[in-house]
């Protein structure tokens, strides 16, 4: 059986809310915070995040509220990069469920989603 103690699962999400400033559409998954202005579709500040335990497993799940980020590039969108700007790191990253087709100009809503974080058997 597979264990994490919950502290820990509490130190991850909160360095991912105190280390996120900005989250950005990208075109492709990216781990490599360089590569973010050649694959990002548009970028707002962090929105509200908030933590919580995965009813029945090992984890913790971090949800956010839906928010609109600018797009500023055309392109189809099949990721969301939690990044902290003033260190240039990439926080993490999680894929839409289905890609989004974006147009410059135009903004897009980011629905309320959980990003779960669990140890898998």
């Amino acid at each position: 059986m597979a264990y994490m103690n919950p502290k820990c699962f509490n130190a991850l999400l909160t360095y991912v809310n105190t280390n996120t400033d900005k989250v950005h559409i990208v075109s492709s998954d990216t781990t490599d915070y360089a590569q973010i202005t050649n694959v990002s579709l548009g970028s707002a500040n962090k929105p509200t995040l908030t933590a919580s335990d995965i009813t029945g497993q090992n984890g913790r799940q971090l949800t956010f509220q839906n928010f609109t980020i600018p797009v500023t590039k055309d392109g189809t969108a099949t990721h969301i990069v939690f990044v902290d700007d003033g260190n240039k790191d990439v926080i993490l990253s999680q894929e839409f469920a289905l890609p989004r087709v974006v147009q410059n100009t135009a903004t897009i809503t980011i629905v309320s989603e959980d990003i779960e974080i669990a140890v898998i058997e």
